[in-house]
């Protein structure tokens, strides 16, 4: 039950807990401007392309781990109504939990509905940054939404200041966003 905002700023917090250069500048308010500093190394909300490498960890399967979704996600048919502790299903093929189904993970990305139809064939990671307070990616379904929006390709959107049962978030360290897909890629 969070906001894109109460994400980043989590994020900073447990940069400066830990002796990491922050990676958000944040302004005041309950919507403040971001600024995005890729090469510091503290914690940050994952790319949409990110998040959704991690999920398919190299394989072509419908959910995060599994073709079936009650192995690996919590949704509608199978949540009675709430979240679930992490770890309570199978991992995928990375030993990450969750991707699928529980709560929807924020990403870093603004919201475009033709991010990736652009950019057919490209293997670059289509990050889009924008210092506003547009719409944000969430990815991986959630405890109450029907089994559909679990698929490792479903993407959804959110108002970046609304806070939502649904929404949760995942971190990663720092680093310049591209560099998982474009050392796997070229490599």
């Amino acid at each position: 039950c969070v906001s894109w905002f109460d994400c980043v700023r989590f994020c900073n917090a447990l940069s400066l807990a830990e002796g990491l250069t922050p990676v958000y500048d944040i302004g005041a308010g309950d919507e403040p401007n971001i600024r995005l500093h890729s090469t510091h190394t503290g914690y940050r909300l994952p790319t949409e392309a990110e998040w959704e490498y991690a999920a398919k960890a190299e394989t072509d399967l419908m959910y995060a781990g599994s073709d079936h979704a009650d192995e690996v996600a919590w949704y509608d048919e199978n949540a009675y109504g709430s979240t679930h502790p992490v770890g309570q299903r199978q991992p995928n093929n990375l030993g990450i939990y969750d991707l699928s189904g529980n709560v929807y993970e924020g990403c870093s990305d603004e919201w475009s509905r033709l991010a990736y139809k652009q950019r057919t064939g490209e293997v670059r990671d289509p990050h889009e940054w924008i210092e506003s307070h547009a719409p944000r990616v969430y990815r991986g379904g959630y405890w109450g939404g029907d089994v559909s929006k679990c698929r490792v390709a479903y993407r959804y959107w959110n108002v970046a200041a609304d806070r939502k049962f649904s929404i949760g978030f995942r971190v990663m360290r720092g680093g310049r966003h591209h560099d998982v897909l474009e050392r796997r890629d070229l490599g």
